[in-house]
């Protein structure tokens, strides 16, 4: 589930991160320098959901974390599509702001399911398999920009990366939570300390290669 659900996820956000700045000049044009600038709220957004993902995820467990992810991904495809029919700058810059929080919940959570089902001979083997399935799901997403841009334009993008982004909330539901802090204050704390340094671990062997280009 970990696995699927880190697909869907991948397709529905690689879709928007090929699109926006075309977005971006298409709709409201903008010249490559500001759209340069007006992507920075995605980063950024990342960088910091995933500082309070991983916290997330450690203290109430990967599922709840990874479902927090997956339905701001949701939410951020509904605020790209107002943005997009209203032509307000502002909903879109909210949308990159939320997507890019909602890979930073959906990553660590996804990775540190992903790990703790594993049993430790396959360790390696199956994070790199999630590796994979993560690229695969990028590449798909982009895909399915440039099909659904075909068929119906940046509304078709929107609407069908909402679906993937549904569908991924869906899988995440079925996660087995592995991480949930228990004891006292000082062993909540230590554990805490443990499951996130445990899922900066995972989340770097499945993430950081897939963002060489």
């Amino acid at each position: 589930m970990p696995a699927v659900s880190e697909f869907l996820s991948q397709a529905s956000s690689n879709a928007v991160f090929f699109s926006a700045p075309l977005l971006l000049q298409q709709r409201f044009g903008k010249t490559i320098a500001e759209t340069a600038f007006l992507m920075l709220p995605l980063p950024l957004g990342m960088c910091f959901g995933a500082i309070i993902g991983g916290r997330v995820a450690a203290r109430y467990g990967e599922r709840r974390g990874g479902l927090i992810g997956t339905s701001a991904m949701a939410l951020s495809m509904l605020l790209f599509l107002a943005g997009y029919n209203t032509e307000l700058m502002g909903l879109v810059t909210i949308a990159l702001i939320v997507q890019g929080i909602a890979n930073g919940f959906v990553r660590p959570a996804v990775a540190s399911a992903g790990g703790a089902a594993l049993s430790p001979e396959y360790f390696g083997v199956g994070m790199a398999t999630l590796r994979m399935i993560a690229l695969l799901g990028s590449t798909m997403g982009i895909s399915i920009a440039l099909a659904a841009s075909v068929v119906g334009g940046f509304r078709a993008i929107y609407i069908t990366t909402f679906v993937l982004a549904l569908m991924a909330t869906a899988t995440m539901t079925r996660v087995i939570s592995h991480k949930r802090l228990t004891g006292t204050p000082e062993e909540r704390r230590e554990q805490e300390r443990k499951f996130i340094a445990d899922m900066e671990t995972e989340a770097g062997l499945t993430t950081l290669p897939a963002f060489e280009g």
